[in-house]
């Protein structure tokens, strides 16, 4: 038992126990952390022969005849908490010739006394027969803490559930109740009306049995106040809005008319104990109150703020270093569209490009999926919250798209994309493969072995049901507003598993059951809208869904047996498509939000609810629908990708804006140049960019046409594509640019420093940059790895001012001073190489450029023999991160000779605005993007830098030498390719 199905999460909260006899008035109270361990511990010891797995953090593999483990564990763990003063007993109630009743009772402990049951043949007295068999155990023990009522009959009417349902009231309450029924109609009946009269109570396990096992569920109290109970289980979220002095809930983002000066998120259950909303709330988050009213869209409007960030468009300087949230949320779009049209072509020109930089991403992004880990759920709810107002963590909802969209890449069968995942899964333990059409006759719901409350199962661990929990600390239409199909890839999802026979999928309801029910569900919430209006409360909606699936009229029964018990769940998902597909999206809303809302509840009551709602995939499938239409119908829409890789008339690309602007302010005025002493023309040929590929396993592709193909296939290597883009670059601004090629018989020579093993190849770098310095005329020698290029129109010069490299005086003319030497990129590790580096600089060497002088040459000796002389250094001669984990070692104790790290964003990324670096990402993505970025060189405007007076003259200032179009033009290779 999972330890959300015992506690929630508050282990100094017991279970108050006030059913005792009336010899003791004593309240029991047992913590249900203590409870929750205790049960845990003996399921898995696998001493009782019910199949533990050790130390399995979440779930435990048992086999179906489970009950006996799961009954004597209880029993056990609650004698040892309560002590000698509470009884554990099974009480079985069997019809007998006469068609009366007989109760027995039998001791589930060793130590338990056993009282003889009364026989009674008149039903009228059974009731008072059971009673006064529960005050006799009463009399004898202090209090009775687990029950067994054990059901056994042929009789195929309610009888023996309304007998069981007496017990809630009488001294056989206890702590934990077990009902069996012999038989499965008969055990769907009791289970059916103790959900309905015990509304205190939860179902917390569930065994459907079979043609040898008797179905069973335990009853516990309920341990989630009802008071609480929300989407998904947990307290649903809302955002709310504050115009004019009232504060109103905000249906939706998108589709929200008039301004707000004010937003607001926190759990909806305490938003009616919520006198003023100021932010100061302990589970609440505001934005700031703007006493204005401007114009929606304006500076101050926090609905377009929410907007943003939910859609990934505002994008911030360091996100963009990494994915590009946008485009691939476009390319998910068209993908699933033509996936669920059974046509994979947009998939393969798109998403299967960029496979790797995606996986790479849910694994090493901003986002830690762990829920293993106790109490996740409050915390990706209290992340939500966080995002909604403050736009932290970034592109919350496209981290959460991304988990669940990867999974199409992995064997969900054995393992997933987390250590967690791959700990609990176990080959051996799988079952077999179930052929698709064996369950496509059957009637009604398909029953599994073993479900607990909130999802846990019996078996292996439930990949994808892990990833449909990410949803439980969101609001469904913030999903819709933020525009990420993350209901249709669901869907397609489950219908994968259930078309390959790995989840064992219930039928579809029949339409016209649906029609019916939704029809039976507007009814009532129509009633809601005559008196209330538009300003309905999820309380109301709640419980007019609640009503509704407890409801014993024959229409609501015939949907209960042949849809199962999310069956207003699919009426209210059914109402919603409908209106949306009208145009009516507010009453859609409406009904939306009671299928939400009523799944919450169903979730958090009876112990398969989670379990069926991932076999049906018909639920998410409506639920796709209803993400066409109102994401067709968006207003706002969600932002467009941007694929700006070239700036023709001068700056760089940023990708935030889509622009070409200047990197960095503009240069500054020609007096303030002559005072800080930099140089009146341009370094030119003193400037020397060194790239290459050591050795000759990449030698650069002699086909040119691989450099414009338009097949994906046929792209040159990306080391080709980055020599060219960097050449002509180089071209520009009139540099020099290398590309030493050397053998591997001289990349050996080069690395050889007398030991052994021999240093790995990237330590080449420090060695090549080193006999570049030997060319005096370089005053400035630049690096840039194989996988990077410059992606600006900027000339080096503007960097080298900025970060310090161009200066040789104190600025007030008085002290000189000796400039900086060197300038990194920024790493894009951002909390430093690992516990071994005490001190990390947070730089790299991907692109790096040094000040060629006598002190710069030794510093680069020291970086050189760094491992030779520290023996903490030594081992990365050959292990990760080799030269880059020396520099940053040797280069933090200098900082006066190295300039501040840049911004992450201008120097790292896919995104870089100076320049670009796959990293370790070299998909087919990747070429694409390097080859597109060298066409959009090829096809330079004739006048180059006409198109923008602003950015030519920032250009000119800088001493420009030429424009792209003179540069392609005369290029051997650049007039080839056009």
């Amino acid at each position: 038992l999972s330890s959300a199905e015992l506690h929630d999460g508050h282990a100094a909260k017991p279970f108050p126990f006030s059913q005792t006899s009336r010899m003791s008035r004593q309240r029991l109270r047992v913590p249900p952390r203590d409870l929750h361990d205790k049960v845990r511990s003996c399921l898995s010891s696998g001493d009782r022969g019910c199949g533990g797995v050790g130390d399995a953090p979440a779930t435990f593999h048992l086999q179906p005849a489970v009950l006996p483990c799961i009954l004597q564990c209880l029993a056990t763990a609650l004698a040892v908490l309560l002590g000698p003063d509470a009884d554990a007993i099974q009480l079985e109630l069997q019809a007998s010739a006469r068609r009366g009743w007989n109760f027995a009772t039998q001791p589930l402990l060793s130590g338990d006394a056993h009282v003889p049951g009364a026989r009674k043949s008149p039903r009228s007295s059974d009731r008072a027969a059971l009673q006064l068999l529960c005050r006799r155990l009463a009399r004898r023990r202090t209090s009775i803490a687990l029950v067994v009522l054990r059901l056994s009959t042929s009789w195929p009417d309610l009888a023996p559930a309304r007998l069981a349902m007496s017990m809630r009231g009488s001294a056989c309450s206890g702590l934990v109740t077990v009902l069996v029924g012999a038989e499965a109609p008969l055990g769907r009946r009791v289970r059916r009306r103790a959900l309905a009269k015990w509304r205190a109570w939860q179902e917390v396990a569930r065994g459907e049995g079979g043609s040898r096992e008797p179905g069973w569920s335990i009853f516990a109290p309920s341990l989630v106040p009802s008071s609480r109970r929300g989407t998904q289980g947990l307290d649903a979220l809302q955002i709310y809005c504050r115009q004019a002095g009232t504060v109103q809930p905000l249906m939706s983002v998108q589709h929200h008319e008039g301004f707000c000066q004010q937003c607001c998120t926190g759990p909806a259950s305490l938003f009616d104990h919520f006198s003023s909303i100021d932010g100061t709330g302990k589970f609440w988050l505001c934005s700031k109150f703007v006493p204005e009213f401007p114009s929606a869209g304006q500076d101050g409007d926090c609905v377009a703020d929410i907007r943003n960030f939910l859609t990934c468009a505002r994008r911030k300087d360091e996100d963009l270093s990494g994915l590009d949230w946008v485009r691939f949320r476009a390319d998910l779009q068209l993908a699933v569209l033509e996936q669920r049209e059974g046509t994979p072509a947009a998939f393969k020109q798109g998403l299967l490009m960029q496979l790797h930089r995606l996986i790479f991403e849910a694994q090493h992004g901003g986002f830690v999926l762990d829920t293993q880990r106790e109490g996740w759920e409050g915390a990706l709810r209290s992340l939500f919250i966080s995002h909604a107002i403050s736009g932290e963590p970034s592109c919350l909802m496209g981290h959460v798209a991304l988990q669940i969209f990867v999974l199409f890449f992995v064997d969900r069968r054995q393992h997933g994309l987390w250590q967690w995942e791959q700990e609990q899964v176990v080959a051996k333990d799988l079952p077999k493969p179930e052929s698709p059409t064996d369950h496509a006759g059957a009637k009604g719901p398909v029953g599994e072995p073993l479900c607990f409350l909130h999802g846990g199962t019996s078996g292996r661990v439930d990949i994808l049901g892990s990833r449909v929990r990410l949803l439980q600390a969101m609001r469904w239409m913030s999903i819709l507003d933020s525009g990420w199909p993350i209901f249709k890839v669901l869907s397609l999802l489950l219908y994968d598993e259930c078309r390959k026979g790995h989840r064992r999928c219930v039928s579809r309801c029949p339409d016209n059951l649906i029609v019916e029910g939704a029809y039976l569900l507007e009814q009532r919430v129509g009633v809601l809208f005559e008196v209330h209006g538009y300003r309905i409360s999820d309380r109301m909606l709640r419980k007019a869904a609640l009503d509704l699936w407890l409801s014993t009229s024959s229409a609501s029964s015939e949907n209960r047996r042949a849809c199962g018990e999310l069956w207003v769940v699919l009426a209210g998902l059914s109402s919603a498509v409908a209106l949306a597909r009208m145009g009516h999206l507010r009453e859609a809303s409406i009904y939306l939000t009671v299928a939400e809302v009523h799944l919450g509840d169903v979730l958090s009551r009876s112990a398969c609810a989670f379990h069926t709602s991932l076999r049906s995939p018909q639920l998410w499938e409506i639920l796709g629908f209803i993400e066409d239409e109102f994401q067709e119908h968006a207003p706002f829409g969600f932002g467009t990708p941007c694929l700006l890789s070239f700036c023709p008339d001068g700056g760089s690309p940023n990708l935030a804006t889509c622009r070409c602007e200047p990197l960095l302010p503009p240069p500054a005025a020609p007096a303030d140049n002559a005072r800080r002493g930099l140089a009146a023309v341009r370094l030119a040929e003193s400037v020397c960019i060194v790239s290459t590929d050591p050795g000759s396993d990449r030698p650069l592709d002699a086909d040119l046409r691989g450099l414009v193909t338009s097949t994906p296939e046929e792209i040159a290597n990306y080391w080709t594509l980055t020599h060219h883009l960097n050449r002509l670059y180089s071209l520009l601004h009139g540099y020099r640019f290398y590309r030493p090629e050397l053998t591997d018989a001289e990349v050996s020579a080069l690395l050889d420093d007398g030991r052994s093993p021999p240093r790995r190849v990237q330590w080449a770098i420090v060695r090549l940059v080193q006999q570049t310095l030997e060319d005096r005329s370089c005053h400035f020698v630049a690096w840039l790895d194989s996988d990077a290029f410059i992606v600006s129109s900027e000339p080096l010069e503007t960097v080298l001012a900025q970060s310090g490299l161009l200066d040789h005086s104190a600025g007030d003319g008085h002290h000189a001073r000796s400039p900086r030497l060197f300038f990194f990129a920024s790493a894009a590790a951002a909390h430093g190489l690992g516990p071994e580096v005490r001190r990390a600089a947070n730089i790299s060497d991907h692109f790096m450029v040094v000040r060629n002088t006598p002190l710069a040459r030794r510093l680069m000796e020291h970086w050189w023999r760094s491992p030779l002389v520290d023996p903490e250094l030594e081992r990365f001669r050959t292990e990760l991160f080799l030269e880059q984990t020396a520099m940053n070692e040797v280069f933090v104790d200098v900082p006066e000779l190295v300039a501040p790290t840049p911004p992450l964003s201008h120097f790292e990324g896919f995104a870089g605005r100076f320049v670009r670096h796959g990293g370790g990402i070299k998909d087919v993505a990747f070429r694409m993007e390097l080859r597109d970025a060298l066409v959009a060189r090829l096809r330079a405007p004739e006048q180059g830098l006409a198109g923008a007076p602003a950015l030519a003259a920032d250009s000119a200032s800088s001493g420009a030498a030429t424009t792209w179009a003179e540069v392609v033009s005369t290029d051997p290779v650049a007039l080839q390719l056009r």
